[in-house]
């Protein structure tokens, strides 16, 4: 679930599309499941469907995409909680 994200400092900053957690300070002996793994300490919901992406069920896709979105909005410091559904 990884992307490479541009960061002023860092050349090897990866993030995942999913939890948002990036990771840097990549080696060549690093296996990128096991880092996020170790660093996202269980809280990715894609990591955790231990399933490949192409395998989803339109139900399992519609719920990680909406923990997703929930990721994204508490990230950038948007209260979910008194968010307005229009």
């Amino acid at each position: 679930g990884f992307i490479h994200h541009l960061h002023a400092e860092e050349l090897d900053v990866a993030k995942c599309f999913f939890c948002l957690i990036e990771l840097e300070g990549w080696e060549s002996n690093h296996d990128p499941w096991l880092e996020h793994s170790k660093r996202s300490q269980d809280s990715c919901g894609f990591l955790s469907l231990s399933k490949n992406f192409d395998d989803l069920t339109v139900e399992e896709y519609y719920e990680l995409e909406m923990e997703r979105v929930r990721n994204f909005l508490v990230s950038n410091g948007i209260d979910i909680r008194r968010a307005e559904v229009t």
